[in-house]
């Protein structure tokens, strides 16, 4: 969930991504307070003081902004238009829920706090130093239903499987999931690339997404209208900023080459662009998107 390096942002914007920890940012918001007080302690200096000691750790390894901003303690999941969707057809059908670079895991253990079967949900990020953190947040290592895997989405073939799973049980790895997935969500992501690097990733999910009807994969990240380069400040790395137009665009483009002609046809492609504090600063905008088959 990394935020990635500062991009087009000012010399203040900056130092306010990547200047020393400041314990001050810390915040948990009213509406996120009950699944943190059930979750860790319901005493909030608690709480306040076992953050601040996993961000100090995760700092001292991976000084990226998502962490000096505590975004790895802040649901911003819930607030994408098809969260709710995703949470009731889990809560009926078991399907398996994937949580691409989930950091420390805060999210998917909302998730199951909010009702989704702790035994179909799957955390996966790059760091396992992420991964210990959180159950060091949380202390849960011994109880925590939910699959975390550490693994390199882009180590996975670029081809579709025809292997299936229906539960977790005997996922060891991420490609063990290849065709099984029905909701997938990953979020600051696909902006730390750049435009064929982010078909790459687009390519690799697909092969982990099942074919059936209504499955979703959705998340939010940077873009930019019209689309462009993100990264124009920072030499020698490229980050590719799309708009809902070129996005719609990819993904019509990698579903047709992986899944063959006028597979395109059979999904539907929401986006659209919206400020938020973090991403004006860096001189764009959150895409906010969903893929769907239907």
């Amino acid at each position: 969930m990394s935020e990635g390096p500062p991009l087009a942002a000012s010399t203040k914007a900056k130092d306010e991504l990547f200047g020393p920890l400041d314990p001050n940012l810390y915040e948990i918001s009213d509406a996120d307070a009950p699944f943190f007080r059930a979750a860790i302690s319901p005493d909030d200096d608690v709480i306040r003081q076992r953050v601040l000691d996993v961000q100090k750790r995760a700092f001292e390894q991976y000084p990226y902004p998502c962490i000096k901003r505590f975004t790895f303690v802040s649901l911003r999941i819930k607030k994408l238009p098809v969260y709710k969707e995703v949470l009731e057809r889990g809560k009926r059908s078991g399907a398996i829920f994937l949580d691409l670079g989930c950091c420390m895991g805060s999210e998917v253990r909302n998730l199951v706090f909010q009702g989704y079967p702790a035994s179909q949900v799957v955390g996966v990020d790059l760091r396992e130093t992420y991964i210990s953190l959180g159950h060091k947040l949380f202390q849960d290592k011994e109880t925590c239903k939910i699959k975390f895997l550490v693994a390199d989405i882009f180590d996975l073939p670029s081809t579709l499987s025809t292997s299936r799973v229906s539960n977790l049980e005997s996922v060891s790895q991420l490609d063990d999931l290849a065709g099984s997935v029905t909701f997938i969500h990953a979020a600051s992501l696909f902006h730390l690339f750049d435009a064929p690097k982010q078909k790459e990733l687009a390519i690799r999910l697909l092969r982990l997404w099942t074919r059936e009807p209504n499955a979703i994969i959705f998340g939010r990240h940077q873009g930019l209208s019209p689309e462009g380069c993100l990264s124009k400040d920072v030499p020698g790395w490229e980050a590719h900023g799309h708009s809902p137009e070129s996005w719609e665009a990819m993904w019509k483009e990698v579903v047709e080459e992986v899944e063959g002609e006028g597979a395109s046809d059979k999904i539907v492609v929401t986006a659209v662009l919206r400020q938020h504090y973090l991403t004006s600063t860096l001189g764009s905008k959150s895409l906010i998107w969903s893929v769907r088959r239907f």
